[in-house]
């Protein structure tokens, strides 16, 4: 598979801003053993709102 390295980096740099809110959000999470609840409460939601399919665990 012949990879365009250009327009990968485009994308990435195109995105940024979402990528940076996303992990800006992520860390204000708790996710320290026993207090892992929100920030799995945050990622199952976003993976949700992109289609994903997410199992929860407690």
């Amino acid at each position: 598979m012949d990879v365009d390295k250009t327009a990968i980096l485009h994308a990435v740099d195109a995105l940024f801003d979402r990528e940076l809110d996303f992990l800006t959000e992520l860390v204000r999470h708790p996710s320290t053993r026993g207090q892992e609840q929100s920030a799995q409460d945050f990622v199952a939601r976003e993976l949700g709102e992109r289609g994903f399919e997410v199992d929860r665990w407690r």
